[in-house]
This record gives structure tokens, C-alpha cells and sequence, in this order.
């Protein structure tokens, strides 16, 4: 029997051809004398199963040709007697497994991470294979980018969810022994090496290194074969591909303005899950000039967590901020948009954008003007048609205190909306915009300033016209997620609009000032425990040896606790343990100050405007680390005023605004025939050449 399975394994086919019930009642195998010659080996040879597979693969059988040449009179005969090849006169095309599958795109792009042993991996899961989930994203996590780009045998397979690649391509059933995978060919599996986000990402990693690598089409078309079929082509497929690359690109240079967005998470999340994924996987776009977030996410029931539609997953562009201006475009709503906004004099506040709105709601049919710059929403909105898959041109113009958006609907006619805002609305902000539902293309989108001149905090490498298109400007990003002096070790940091930090539910997630070091002296810092989401978040003083991870670092915590209302102070030494904690009034979604005086062995730790202190502590062997920052331990936290004060200085920490560098518009042509490409390597990837083992 395990003769006749590894040879099934090898050939995909075994000599009796029932691998499950080898017996008297099963037909017959073909070489009957073969089989029972090799199980005889078999045991002759101690059992060894790596000296059968060695028998197998160095044989004439296994090393014949799959093809057949109908010049040849042997072929023609063989073909008519047995054309299946039941008698081996050729090897039989045989497709390769699902995992070889995934880790051949793999090693073809030139990311296969080869690395043995170690922890498994997550394959990225989509936003409709997780909606198939009762509790979305239960026991599931992500995995870094080169983790992803492991071999197939370390992922983690889970009988309630799966990987479309490679259950496409018949990965065997997880709930019940399978002795045989079945062998399909169906139109899914075109359509995922076609149109795959999987396989799109390898495509474009190696269009990317072969259009770095040479200039020369001829050149990059057989660096192309060599690296997907490790061959070079013919020279009527080299003709061939020539010329469907020539085609590729005239299709994309058509498309060359346009930017899409898509939502790619269900409508509820796993809340552990949903805060462990990067911003990026909420909403699909451009890689380049835009920044990703989560959205709004609550009314948790049993660890799940729910989407606010119309405080979804948004993305800003890196660009700059600004005031006044005026954005200008067309956008595509597929028929599963719901709601879509334009926002404008953007900041961000934990994790929802504040500012300036434009919102076309599907459902309703209106467009809605929204003020978000206090913690009251202002709304006003018209009917609107808002048809799907039609380009609908738009002009949205900030002015002072007036937004103003025009639609030019092709069914209803020309929409007006003009609203008066706030006194706070006037502001500078980034622009960006928000989708739920489905996906948004936006065409030739322009932002005119009112004023062209560079603000304040950005930086430019070269003189930008005022007119900045969203598709080709790229920015690059100066001091994007730190402020400076200070070294993260884990969670997701932003800026707020009035200068405070906020980091989202990490446990563990910490900063660490660097510029001023202090062993004795007095480190304060202002905190809301924000009330979605209140549990510990507090200072870290003395600290040394830092690393990425809750406990990994020495050093002293000094934290409020939402849950059970204290303050304590604890020790860190790569582990944890509790030194002292005093019962005070923690109150999520208000400011309250904590303040830590060390002077030789004894800390003093004060919260709020309290005279007296909370904890007095002797430490007689008091650790003399020379960091202080902050940290968090799964809360939804804001910092501000941090500082540190020793017996002659007193410095305060600032988090300025983003500083960008505009980089040279982007070039279409070269634009365009990368993706070409990548739209060729896709194409080479559903050969059957690929595919098969012949």
C-alpha cells in the first residue's frame, strides 16, 4: 500500500488505482509484478522511504517526456493502443499541488522566504472569506510580510476558514481523512492568477525588479519567461509577448489618472483581531502617498466589534495640509457603494478623521455636507441621484467658512451643496476619502490650493505647480509616525489634532524618549483613558535594555488602572511584578495628570492636582536605567505634556505636524509599462506550463 501511495504521489495516479482499498475486492493493478517488485525492495532495503522515493524519481518511467510528436510512428501507435497512458509509455501532465502552486508564484517573484523551522504563519485572509466567519477573525492574526512569504507547509489551516488560493486549486478536505485530492480545472482558478490580490502582489514585486533591472522590452520579457517558466522563450513566444506588452500598456496609459478604493474587511470584526491589523488592510488603494485607518469601530458583543459606515475605513493623502482649495475630478461607484466621502481639513482624532465632508449616500440618494471639527456633527444634504457605474464629474471647493460641492449627475442633472461652517472648521487639514461598501474609482482628482505656496510644515525638493493631481504626485514621508527623539517599540502612534499622541488597544505598545536621559528627577505626563476602551496606560521611568514586547525591558511602570480604579507601580525585568497600587478616580474620557519624583531609593508617584502623594516607595535596590517614556496596555489612550525635569532642567516633548518631501510627479510611461508588465507576468502565470508538471 505505501508503495503504490508514493508512486501515486509522484506519478498522481497510482499502479492499483484505488490507494484507499488495495484488496481483492479492488480492480486489478496495470503492473502488478512492478508493484509487488517494489514493495518487496521496500522491505528488503530496511523500510527506507527516502531510498524508494531515490528509485522512483531516477528511473526511465518518471524521466520520460509528456509530449508527443505525431511525426513519430511510435507516438501515433501508442496513442491509438493506450491513450491514456495506462502503461506508461509517457508521463502524464500532472498538476501541481495547491501549496507548490502558492510557493512557485513565490519563488518565481523572488520572495520565497526559505527560512526552516519556527513559529507559523497566517495567510492573508480577505474581507469575504472572513465574512463567511461567525466571529470574524476568532483565533486568527496577521502575519508580517516576510512570515507571508514562507513555504506553504507553516501555515496555519483551520477547519472554519480557509485560503481561497489554495482551496481553488483542490486543497484537501480538513474535516475527514482524504487518501486523494481531487484534480479540478474550473474558471475560478484562471480568474485568481488573473485578478488575485495574492498573485497580483507577486506579479507587480517581480515587473518591478525586471523594469529595474533593464530597460530593454526584448531583455525584460525573457528575464520574465526565465523567472516564471525558468526557460527562455521561443522566438515566435517572444514576438508574441512583445506585442500583448505593447497592448497591456496602451490599456493602462488609458487608465493612468485613476485611483480606486475598496473596502476589504466584513461589516464585524473579532475586536482582538480587528486591532491587530494595520490600517492598510481596511481600505484597498494606492500604495504610494496615502495613509490607511480603521475607521470606527464598536458596540461590542461578545468580543465583536461593528462598523460605523459612515466613520468606516478612510485614507489620507500624505500631501501636505491645507485650508482652502478646491478639488476637482470624476468618480465610479460600483452598485455595492454605499456611502462614499471627500474629506477635506482632515486631522485625526483616535481613530476617526475630524474635519470637513462631503458624503454621497446610495441609499438614501442624498449628498451630505458634514461639519466634524467638534465633537457635534453639522449636517445638511440634497437629493441626489448618485447612479452606479456611470462617471459622475465633481468640483468640491473649500472657502473659508463655506464648503461647496457640485455634481454633474448624468440622469438628474447638476447637484448643489453648499454649507456654512463652524468658526473651528477653518482650519488646515489633510485631504482624503472614505468607502463602505464597495469600490470608488476617482479620475484625474486635482487639488487646486487656494494658495500655492508651501504651508508651514512641508518640505519640497523641487517647485510644484499648484495644482497637484492625487493619481501621479508622490509623496514621501519625513517624520510620519514619531515624534522626534523618541524610539517606538510596538503600537500604531499618531498625531491628534491638538498636538496630543494617541495609540490604539496594544498591549504593551511603548515610547521612549531618548534625547534627555534622567535616572533622579521627575517625569510627568498627561493621559485620557479614552471610554470605548479603558484599561491601563501610564509612564515607564529608569527604564533600560528596551525591547519590542509587554514586559521586555527593565525598568519601573507607573500606570492608572481603569479597570479596578488605581495606581501602581510595577517592575519590569523581561517579567512582571507588582510593587504597590492605591485605589484613586480613573475616569475614562477625561485628563488626568500622573507625575513620578525619584530621588535615590525613593519614588514618589502623584496623580491629578493632588498635594500628597499617591504611593511613597522605598526601593533600597532601585534600578538606574536613564529612559523614561510612556506605554499602554490595552487601552484606546491620548498623551500629551510629556516632560522630564531634573534638579537644574525642565524640558517638554512636542510631536509637530508631519513634514513631507513632494517627490517629481510620477512618469505615466514608465508608470504604464510597469504595469504592463506585471499584467504579462500574471498572464504567464495561468500557462499551463506553470502549472503542470510535465
Amino acid at each position: 500500500v505505501i508503495a503504490n501511495r508514493i508512486w501515486q504521489w509522484h506519478f498522481g495516479r497510482g499502479l492499483a488505482p484505488t490507494t484507499d482499498n488495495v484488496g481483492i475486492q479492488s480492480p486489478a493493478p496495470e503492473h502488478l509484478q512492478l508493484l509487488d517488485w517494489l514493495a518487496a525492495d521496500f522491505i528488503r532495503h530496511g523500510w527506507s522511504l527516502k531510498r524508494l522515493h531515490r528509485l522512483i524519481l531516477t528511473s526511465q518511467t518518471y524521466r520520460r517526456s509528456s509530449t508527443i510528436d505525431p511525426n513519430q510512428p511510435e507516438h501515433r501507435t501508442a496513442v491509438r493502443v493506450d491513450p491514456g497512458s495506462r502503461l506508461l509509455w509517457r508521463f502524464a501532465l500532472r498538476r501541481l499541488d495547491a501549496e507548490a502552486i502558492r510557493d512557485r508564484l513565490l519563488f518565481s517573484s523572488g520572495e520565497l522566504n526559505a527560512t526552516v523551522g519556527g513559529r507559523e504563519m497566517y495567510p492573508e485572509l480577505s474581507g469575504e472569506v472572513l465574512a463567511g466567519q461567525s466571529r470574524p477573525g476568532l483565533g486568527w492574526e496577521p502575519s508580517p510580510p516576510d512570515q507571508q512569504a514562507r513555504r506553504s507547509l507553516y501555515a496555519v489551516v483551520k477547519r472554519s476558514v480557509g485560503d481561497p488560493l489554495t482551496e481553488v486549486f483542490d486543497y484537501s478536505n480538513k474535516t475527514s481523512p482524504l487518501t486523494e485530492r481531487p484534480v479540478t480545472t474550473v474558471a475560478p482558478q484562471a480568474l485568481l492568477l488573473l485578478h488575485g490580490r495574492f498573485t497580483a502582489q507577486r506579479a507587480d514585486h517581480l515587473a518591478t525588479q525586471v523594469a529595474a533591472d533593464s530597460r530593454d522590452q526584448t531583455e525584460q520579457v525573457q528575464k520574465l519567461y526565465r523567472a516564471v517558466l525558468q526557460r527562455m522563450p521561443t522566438e515566435r513566444e517572444l514576438a508574441l509577448a512583445c506585442e500583448t506588452l505593447a497592448g497591456f500598456e496602451s490599456d493602462r496609459m488609458a487608465t493612468s489618472g485613476r485611483i480606486s478604493f475598496r473596502p476589504d474587511v466584513p461589516t464585524s470584526l473579532y475586536g482582538d483581531y480587528r486591532r491587530s491589523l494595520a490600517g492598510e488592510r481596511f481600505l484597498l488603494g494606492p500604495d504610494e502617498s496615502w495613509k490607511y485607518f480603521s475607521g470606527v469601530w464598536g458596540g461590542s458583543y461578545e468580543g465583536i466589534e461593528v462598523v460605523e459606515p459612515r466613520l468606516g475605513p478612510f485614507a489620507l493623502w500624505q500631501g501636505g495640509e491645507f485650508q482652502d482649495g478646491t478639488l476637482t475630478g470624476r468618480l465610479r461607484m460600483n452598485s455595492s457603494v454605499e456611502y462614499v466621502t471627500l474629506i477635506g481639513r482632515a486631522v485625526m482624532h483616535d481613530n476617526a478623521w475630524r474635519g470637513v465632508g462631503v458624503t454621497l449616500d446610495r441609499r438614501s440618494k442624498l449628498a451630505e455636507g458634514r461639519d466634524r471639527t467638534t465633537e457635534s456633527e453639522t449636517t445638511i444634504a440634497v437629493a441626489a441621484e448618485l447612479s452606479s457605474s456611470v462617471w459622475i464629474p465633481f468640483e468640491w471647493e473649500l472657502r473659508g467658512p463655506t464648503s461647496r460641492l457640485r455634481l454633474q449627475e448624468p440622469r438628474s442633472g447638476d447637484v448643489v451643496l453648499e454649507q456654512t461652517l463652524n468658526e473651528s472648521a477653518v482650519s488646515s487639514g489633510a485631504i482624503g476619502i472614505a468607502v463602505w461598501g464597495g469600490q470608488v474609482d476617482l479620475e484625474d482628482a486635482v487639488w487646486i490650493p487656494a494658495d500655492p505656496r508651501p504651508d508651514a510644515g512641508r518640505k519640497t525638493t523641487e517647485e510644484t505647480t499648484a495644482a497637484m493631481d492625487l493619481a501621479r504626485v508622490r509623496v514621501q514621508q519625513e517624520s510620519f509616525s514619531l515624534p522626534p527623539g523618541w524610539i517606538r517599540y510596538d503600537g500604531d502612534w499618531q498625531r491628534n489634532a491638538d498636538g496630543s499622541w494617541h495609540v490604539g488597544p496594544n498591549r504593551g505598545a511603548k515610547l521612549l524618549w531618548e534625547e534627555h536621559p534622567v535616572t533622579d528627577g521627575e517625569i510627568q505626563v498627561e493621559l485620557n483613558l479614552r471610554s470605548d476602551n479603558a484599561h491601563i496606560a501610564g509612564l515607564l521611568i529608569n527604564v533600560s535594555d528596551p525591547q519590542v514586547g509587554a514586559d521586555n525591558w527593565y525598568g519601573y511602570e507607573v500606570s492608572l488602572n481603569a479597570d479596578n480604579q488605581t495606581v501602581f507601580v510595577g517592575l519590569h525585568n523581561h517579567g512582571y511584578q507588582m510593587l504597590q497600587q492605591q485605589t484613586v478616580s480613573v475616569r475614562p474620557g477625561e485628563w488626568h495628570s500622573l507625575r513620578a519624583v525619584s530621588a535615590g531609593s525613593r519614588l514618589s508617584v502623584y496623580v491629578d492636582d493632588a498635594k500628597s502623594p499617591a504611593i511613597i516607595l522605598d526601593l533600597p535596590n532601585r534600578l538606574t536605567g536613564q529612559l523614561a517614556g510612556i506605554r499602554n496596555w490595552g487601552s484606546n489612550v491620548s498623551f500629551r505634556n510629556f516632560a522630564v525635569a531634573t534638579a537644574t532642567d525642565r524640558f517638554v516633548a512636542e510631536w509637530p505636524a508631519t513634514s513631507v518631501n513632494m517627490q517629481p510627479v510620477r512618469d505615466d510611461n514608465q508608470w504604464s509599462h510597469r504595469q504592463a508588465l506585471a499584467d504579462l507576468c500574471r498572464t504567464l502565470f495561468n500557462l499551463s506550463e506553470f502549472l503542470y508538471v510535465e
